[in-house]
């Protein structure tokens, strides 16, 4: 399934926020769709919007939404997907997607899209930042601003199904969201009173050519070195020989911890569990597969990204990190 992702006419920066513009599949018998499409969405005001999902090869499937509706007929390989005409914010409305089974979906408005996305500035959550208590106060007043925080692992293969549901804001919800991304959203939801929708898509410690596709990556003479260096990592690494050497770190740990309850010594930092490098959020283009493709053909105003510390370990990624930001952004518009 093509990827289609809507452009800006024009990016702008706020301080470490770059806001770019940006606007993708699983087969199942009965008609389904990502769970990117759950109660309480926001879809993007004044867009083509697109809905999609699976069926059975041939199945015709009919989606309406505020009076509007589209239909469509599953391919070959039980993908489908429809466009609705563009509408103006408001809501609440139903979702229904229909064939041999009906799907509905709840509480869906019309407002502005955005992604949030980066590393761990951005996942730093409303709950440990010191205006905490402000925000838990006002949380209930700010139930048109809706999130969905992606948290899918990093792959080499095309992903095509999200994890996480869409959450209204509330006292419950809201320590749990990206405080960037809500001290965006909220400054949109106040100043434009209309529904506000963060796609929330970070990783702490990714870097931006995990966020790049892999082929684009290999092709570029300026960044192919990354795509070689990693060719040469994927060719030895072993990941269950890192589990091993942790085994014994931690064997080692739980002794020195109960000679210090003994001693009175302080005891030891635990060892830090390892990652697989594998599906972690390091490897050039494990996030673009599994976290920007799944989300790919939905309408959206643009994103807003926070990042940067993971390629400035040297002098040399420094240097080269405008431009594979600049890459980064040309294939997040496509």
């Amino acid at each position: 399934m093509k990827k289609i992702l809507h452009a800006l006419s024009r990016p702008f920066v706020l301080a470490a926020i770059l806001v770019i513009g940006l606007s993708g599949t699983v087969t199942l018998a009965e008609v389904s769709v990502p769970t990117l499409f759950s109660d309480h969405m926001v879809l993007q005001r004044q867009k083509p919007i697109q809905i999609w999902g699976w069926a059975d090869s041939g199945e015709a499937v009919k989606v309406e939404l505020a009076g509007k509706s589209s239909k469509a007929k599953a391919n070959k390989k039980g993908e489908w997907r429809v466009t609705l005409p563009p509408m103006t914010e408001g809501g609440p409305y139903e979702l229904t997607i229909s064939g041999k089974n009906t799907l509905t979906i709840y509480d869906v408005l019309l407002g502005e899209v955005w992604i949030a996305s980066g590393q761990s500035n951005m996942f730093f959550q409303v709950g440990k930042a010191t205006n905490s208590d402000l925000n838990n106060l006002t949380a209930n007043r700010k139930t048109n601003i809706r999130f969905n925080n992606v948290r899918n692992m990093g792959s080499q293969e095309p992903q095509y199904e999200t994890t996480d549901v869409w959450l209204e804001i509330t006292p419950e919800t809201i320590d749990n969201v990206s405080a960037v991304a809500y001290a965006f959203a909220e400054t949109l939801h106040d100043t434009l009173g209309i529904p506000i929708g963060v796609i929330e898509n970070s990783w702490g410690g990714s870097s931006a050519e995990a966020w790049v596709p892999r082929d684009v990556i290999a092709a570029d003479l300026d960044l192919k070195n990354i795509h070689e260096e990693w060719l040469e990592t994927e060719a030895t690494y072993n990941f269950e020989e890192e589990v091993a050497k942790y085994e014994t770190k931690l064997a080692k740990w739980k002794e020195a911890v109960n000679e210090a309850k003994v001693t009175g010594k302080k005891p030891p930092n635990r060892p830090r569990q390892p990652s697989n490098r594998m599906t972690a959020q390091h490897r050039p283009s494990n996030l673009w597969n599994g976290r920007v493709l799944p989300i790919a053909p939905i309408a959206m105003r643009g994103a807003i990204w926070y990042q940067g510390e993971s390629n400035s370990h040297t002098v040399e990624r420094a240097q080269q990190y405008e431009h594979l930001f600049s890459t980064m952004i040309t294939e997040w518009r496509k």
